[in-house]
């Protein structure tokens, strides 16, 4: 026979649980927002010009604390020129458990463009936006970026580094690719234009 307290106890475990699982399905998840990886034809100078930009459109989907999970929703793609040329996949591929894009934030309720920078691995391929252009096939992945020894500083505020390739769909040669090349992430970048 259990006693009144045990039952007590019981009954207090399930509800703090309860209660838990309550404030984390019901936290404020950040607004919607796009996040720029500007490739530079010197990786390493900011002054050189883009040769590629790769636009991800985040929605936050779950927060574990100040860990938030961001369903990447479109992968958009420009490569500058005049006219630029764009791609874009409606539903990328995110090589995740989940597919979701977990980061840690500072403030999961205000993130910062500088905590973008290292993306997880996608590849796929983007429609050309001018259906007189090839699609492209892309494949990229945020990797850690060693700052250079000192007196070496990063080459950007935001700087984070990616191995990638990016391939016409007809072409066997990548129009761009590189490993462990630095990117800039801009902050409040917009939207893509």
């Amino acid at each position: 026979m259990r006693s009144n307290t045990s039952i007590l106890f019981r009954a207090l475990i399930m509800g703090t649980a309860v209660g838990l699982s309550y404030t984390t399905a019901n936290a404020v998840l950040p607004d919607d927002r796009w996040v720029a990886l500007r490739v530079h034809e010197t990786p390493n100078d900011p002054e050189s010009a883009l040769v590629f930009v790769v636009w991800l459109e985040l929605t936050a989907m779950d927060s574990d604390g100040d860990d938030v999970g961001w369903d990447i929703i479109t992968a958009k793609f420009i490569q500058p020129g005049t006219p630029d040329t764009t791609w874009t996949d409606n539903s990328p591929y995110v090589d995740t458990a989940d597919g979701l894009w977990w980061i840690e934030h500072a403030d999961h309720e205000a993130p910062l463009d500088s905590e973008f920078v290292l993306p997880p691995w996608l590849a796929g391929t983007a429609t050309a936006d001018d259906p007189l252009d090839d699609d492209l096939d892309y494949d990229f992945a945020g990797v850690t970026y060693t700052a250079p020894s000192p007196p070496g500083e990063p080459p950007y505020a935001n700087t984070g580094a990616l191995d990638y390739s990016f391939t016409l769909t007809l072409e066997q040669t990548p129009m761009e690719e590189g490993e462990d090349e630095p990117v800039d992430i801009p902050d409040n970048p917009g939207e893509p234009g």
